[in-house]
């Protein structure tokens, strides 16, 4: 008699927070600056809210580092630079399937190649991360982005982080200028 054993696959979804430390360890290792900007920005500044991707800022001569730096670790680049027509932003998409999932995590790298992403990464600040520290957009320069694509979760934002810093003006951080 045979006996069929049932086979159960486990599937897991894709973990952000992981995801964003192997990021964020693997461009720290290649030499490649970056600023996390988008929904997980948001959560230095304010609550956390759900986000489904990760947001960065990075100078256009780190693209090919980065490229090379996020590929051992399942990242895969789209074939060309995306030019946003509504805002002229020039940003890096890259996805990640996740195996035996159909979960795919995008990590979009905005190029500080339009003005108002350029000054949002002159604007970058370094804040505690771990046991270590990231690098993060400043409120300003978040808001700036946010009111750039200006989507209705967008502006939701802005409104949080502008009450929030009324609440608690932010003196905490320390920008790449403050240190020059």
């Amino acid at each position: 008699m045979l006996r069929c054993q049932e086979r159960k696959t486990v599937k897991t979804m894709i973990d952000l927070y992981a995801e964003l430390k192997i990021v964020l360890h693997a461009l720290d290792t290649a030499g490649v600056p970056y600023a996390v900007c988008g929904g997980l920005a948001l959560m230095v500044y304010q609550r956390p809210r759900a986000t489904v991707d990760i947001d960065l800022i990075l100078l256009p001569e780190f693209a090919d580092a980065c490229t090379q730096a996020l590929a051992p670790f399942g990242f895969r680049a789209h074939p060309r630079p995306i030019h946003l027509t509504a805002s002229g932003i020039q940003m890096l998409r890259f996805y990640k399937v996740a195996p035996g999932t159909p979960d795919v995590l995008t990590l979009d790298c905005l190029l500080t190649t339009h003005p108002t992403v350029a000054e949002a990464w002159r604007g970058r600040v370094q804040v505690p991360f771990e046991n270590t520290t990231l690098w993060v957009v400043s409120a300003a320069g978040l808001v700036a982005l946010k009111q750039l694509r200006g989507s209705p979760q967008d502006l939701l934002d802005i409104q949080a982080l502008k009450a929030a810093e009324e609440r608690t003006p932010d003196a905490s951080t320390e920008s790449d200028d403050a240190r020059r």
